[in-house]
């Protein structure tokens, strides 16, 4: 197939520049064609850089003749739109999909337009697009095992890494690591940003984080534990990762929108006397069931008509 992958902006390192990449990767590993559409075409930099050096792909070289267009975002929905009334692109425009990464950012909102189809990465996003009276696909972040390779889990923890942007999250958390005697290392993607977070994840035992943080140290075998300050939510958190709650908190793409447990001091300390190494073999096998990138893009396909 000639597929069109969008993304609203390619000058950060977070999730969905991130699902974005994995899923040029997978498609691309599977044979196919791959175009990239940037909705904010003048936000390019550190991920449309590492897309034309990895894969050869200059976004927003636009050619037509796709069988499927999968556009995360209202902006690159809503500029392949634009360049369809100006060009003849050649597009199955039965194959054209939003994928609404979230319910609360405006960017994730779906776009009412006639035949355009919906996919979602959690029930907590399917219900909200319930509410438009739209029906949608979920399909769950796809994860490239290969590059988040299992690393084996410590008999307890001895280092902890948070990927949380918040400096009052972050020194919470480093004042029971220094507490409890556990190293603590930090990464903030919008001051420091770290494409090969991989091997900052694999020298760490726990790994606190939301969303697709959470699932790419699931994959390398670590004690994951959902918790982070945000600006658009109250201070909500889940805890750890457990195969007794796994699905319960994808429910809510790992957002702590599950439980809504405030994020206390004793609830972090809590979490971090739940560390399992057992916890960290679990861990892996649920990525492997349910984020493999490869399978996870042969549902993207098997959507096209």
């Amino acid at each position: 197939m000639k597929i069109l992958i969008g993304q609203n902006h390619l000058d950060t390192l977070g999730g969905s520049e991130t699902f974005t990449y994995t899923l040029i990767k997978g498609m691309l590993e599977l044979g196919h064609e791959v175009d990239v559409l940037c909705g904010q075409a003048n936000r390019l930099g550190i991920m449309s850089n590492k897309i034309k050096e990895d894969f050869g792909i200059n976004v927003n070289h636009i050619n037509g003749g796709y069988d499927l267009c999968l556009l995360s975002h209202q902006s690159s929905v809503r500029s392949l739109y634009r360049i369809m009334e100006e060009h003849d692109l050649g597009i199955n425009k039965d194959n054209i999909f939003q994928i609404c990464h979230g319910a609360i950012p405006s960017e994730e909102q779906p776009v009412i337009l006639p035949g355009l189809r919906y996919i979602v990465i959690s029930r907590e996003v399917q219900k909200h697009l319930e509410s438009f009276n739209l029906d949608s696909t979920i399909i769950y972040n796809p994860v490239d095992l290969d590059r988040f390779k299992f690393t084996e889990p410590k008999d307890r923890v001895k280092s902890i890494f948070s990927l949380s942007q918040s400096n009052v999250f972050n020194s919470m958390l480093k004042s029971i690591c220094d507490r409890m005697d556990i190293k603590f290392t930090y990464n903030n993607k919008f001051t420091n940003p770290i494409f090969d977070v991989e091997k900052v994840i694999a020298e760490h035992d726990m790994v606190f984080s939301l969303g697709r943080g959470c699932y790419e140290a699931m994959a390398m075998g670590k004690n994951v534990v959902v918790a982070d300050h945000r600006p658009y939510q109250d201070s909500w958190s889940d805890g750890i990762v457990t195969t007794a709650n796994f699905w319960a908190f994808m429910k809510f793409n790992c957002s702590g929108r599950f439980s809504m447990r405030e994020t206390t001091i004793e609830f972090l300390e809590k979490n971090i006397l739940r560390y399992n190494p057992k916890n960290g073999y679990d861990m892996r096998k649920l990525a492997e069931e349910d984020f493999d990138m490869i399978k996870q893009c042969k549902k993207f396909l098997e959507l096209a008509i």
